[in-house]
């Protein structure tokens, strides 16, 4: 008897919920490094903005790992910090065994498409992560289909829904190529780990219990234990006997002038 397929295949184990605030923690460790590197370069006028990205030029490379941490005023370091700090939580919650892997291949592929691409301008601000971790989330609850995670795609579209707006040219002071491909870097980051497993939240028994009725449920059918379906066939044929008695053998006799 075959049993019911799975409706998401895992490669991996789940891992288990953080129990502390380190999901809380680690973004907000990055945040503070936004803040400590405006607080400088606007303190001590460092003009740290030439370190940013430059498209195809050689010195512009620095800026791939470096513009993320830049910003130009304090709205705009304002308006990237929330974000940041939000969707990081989500990601090293849900996803704590390759949250770090995300944020480093988005931080890097993000700023490689924005030098093959971008205008010859410098690009500096963390919104193409933001992007990125925003793409990442959504596509990923989606792809795995369980309650939390959709619950956290829909709750990623209703606050940073106006995102999409960011990836057209609509103003020139914008780096929309940073947003552009941010968005596609982190939507092909979520296919690639893929088959990487959530983090398991704490379960209480009963709640177990009403899972694995409703994945029964689902199929209209359940799987009974061995030695459970023993003792329904043994009652089964025991009330069969009972209600029919012993088996009984009937013969039937033709004359011989029947056909």
């Amino acid at each position: 008897m075959k049993t019911p397929l799975k409706r998401y295949a895992s490669q991996y184990e789940s891992p288990d919920a953080p129990q502390d605030l380190s999901y809380v923690v680690k973004p907000f460790a990055l945040v503070f490094l936004m803040w400590v590197a405006f607080w400088l370069d606007q303190k001590y006028m460092l003009n740290w903005h030439q370190f940013g990205l430059f498209p195809r030029t050689w010195h512009g490379l620095t800026g791939i790992v470096a513009s993320p941490l830049l910003h130009g005023s304090l709205k705009h370091l304002a308006n990237n910090s929330l974000p940041i700090m939000a969707l990081g939580m989500g990601l090293y919650y849900f996803y704590p065994r390759i949250a770090f892997k995300v944020v480093v291949s988005s931080w890097l592929l993000s700023g490689l498409a924005v030098w093959i691409i971008g205008r010859s301008n410098f690009h500096i601000g963390a919104s193409g992560l933001v992007y990125a971790l925003a793409g990442f989330l959504f596509l990923s609850g989606l792809l795995r289909r369980q309650s939390r995670l959709l619950a956290l795609s829909l709750l990623v579209v209703f606050i940073y829904g106006s995102l999409v707006w960011g990836v057209l040219p609509i103003e020139e002071k914008i780096s929309w190529e940073g947003h552009l491909t941010g968005g596609i870097v982190g939507l092909l980051v979520a296919l690639y780990y893929r088959r990487y497993s959530p983090a398991l939240a704490k379960k209480y028994s009963w709640e177990a219990e009403v899972e694995e009725e409703e994945d029964y449920e689902d199929w209209g059918w359940r799987l009974a234990e061995p030695s459970e379906a023993k003792e329904q066939d043994l009652e089964q044929y025991k009330k069969r006997e009972e209600s029919t008695g012993p088996p009984r053998i009937v013969y039937v006799y033709k004359k011989d002038n029947e056909a």
